[in-house]
């Protein structure tokens, strides 16, 4: 009853979406945790990329958005996202194949995504994505 957006059926959509635009070699380290909730029900602070649903007026209207995370972990190097971003729901998994993208052109070596985020800063962030 608190969801600011839809996400059970937003997060199958994305994955879906995912699943027709990448490689599972470019999606298999990769956590989405996909939130609706101010409570942060979904944790999408602990997330590879965290999606907290949110909504923006778009001439007059209200339309869903979802403020992009990136960067979050839990284990021996955990840590928390960062916000980089608000998108609008429907650019959410175009957005997310832009920041792999970005992640598999820039890597160092072994380093894993939460790694490759913390890396750069926030701005450097959202010039990638």
């Amino acid at each position: 009853n608190l969801a600011v957006t839809e996400t059970k059926a937003r997060a199958k959509w994305i994955v879906d979406e995912l699943d027709k635009i990448l490689t599972w070699e470019e999606s298999e380290f990769f956590r989405i945790n996909v939130n609706g909730c101010p409570n942060s029900c979904g944790q999408h602070w602990l997330a590879d990329v965290g999606l907290q649903g949110c909504t923006k007026k778009i001439d007059g209207e209200l339309v869903e958005h979802f403020d992009f995370f990136v960067g979050g972990g839990v284990g021996s190097g955990a840590s928390m996202t960062r916000r980089v971003k608000r998108v609008q729901a429907t650019e959410v998994p175009a957005t997310v194949k832009t920041i792999i993208g970005a992640y598999r052109e820039r890597r160092q070596g072994t380093e894993t995504f939460g790694e490759f985020c913390n890396r750069y800063s926030v701005e450097e962030l959202q010039e990638m994505i």
